[in-house]
């Protein structure tokens, strides 16, 4: 009986340690579920898309004073405070190479920079935003002194394109290529207005200096106005990349050169 008795409660003790060890691997497993879940949750707000706004101020100014070019970021109805903002500028229709501004930060979302330009002209800017997870661009101009030409002809279906070709390629290594496109909607005060224009047709055409073989590489529209694409380029060599975008009546294109090492 006491034989009896002694197994009993063994057997007991072992059922009990069993019954706390599987209650401990769920509250792990639970655990680790909800810190798993709260990491996702974490990168997809990461990954939300910005709101961002351009502003020369003022928007047309004399040929050597300063003007300050601004940009303000929001995450949803937020300010975002984690971005680096850069500011591309460059003339209209000029060989000249891009200006690359970096931004300060004020504290509150807004990123500005101040500079002067000793050259009349229409310049066009595209703003550089990098946050978490997150790269955003968009567009925008301003005037410095009086233009010479303030006509244009067929604006309607005038679209201003921009490329993004990393500054350094090496063959064999896959490299992201961006194209952006804009059209112009309408002009005042000798100023042209754009907005991204979506859903079109853009392609990227590559082909190596004095071969015959082209290859086209499509898109994906990542942001709107903004197609990015990925190759690899297999050879060191000098290579022409020419952006084509097509859409209703629109077929422009724009081509640039780039040495592979």
């Amino acid at each position: 009986m006491y034989q009896l008795t002694r197994k009993f409660l063994l057997i007991t003790l072992i059922l009990i340690i069993l019954a706390i060890t599987a209650c401990q691997q769920q509250a792990n497993l639970t655990s680790d579920h909800q810190k798993h879940n709260q990491t996702s949750h974490t990168s997809k707000q990461g990954a939300q898309q910005l709101a961002i706004q351009f502003k020369a101020n003022p928007s047309k100014v004399d040929v050597g004073k300063s003007i300050q070019l601004s940009s303000t970021v929001k995450r949803g109805d937020k300010p975002a405070t984690d971005a680096t903002v850069k500011f591309e500028v460059w003339e209209k229709n000029s060989k000249e190479k891009h200006q690359m501004l970096d931004a300060k930060h004020d504290g509150k979302g807004t990123y500005h920079v101040n500079q002067t330009y000793s050259k009349a002209g229409e310049y066009l800017v595209v703003v550089h935003v990098t946050a978490p997870q997150v790269h955003q661009m968009i567009s925008g101009q301003f005037q410095v002194g009086n233009l010479k030409h303030s006509h244009h002809h067929g604006h309607g279906q005038a679209v201003q394109l921009h490329m993004m070709l990393p500054d350094s390629i090496q063959k064999g290594k896959e490299v992201t290529l961006v194209g952006h496109v804009q059209q112009v909607t309408s002009i005042k005060n000798e100023q042209q207005n754009y907005k991204p224009l979506e859903k079109a047709n853009v392609r990227f055409e590559i082909w190596q200096e004095g071969k015959d073989q082209h290859q086209f590489v499509d898109t994906k529209e990542s942001s709107p106005g903004q197609y990015t694409a990925t190759y690899t380029f297999l050879e060191a060599s000098k290579y022409h990349i020419k952006l084509h975008v097509e859409k209703d009546k629109i077929h422009e294109h724009k081509e640039e050169t780039k040495t592979v090492q």
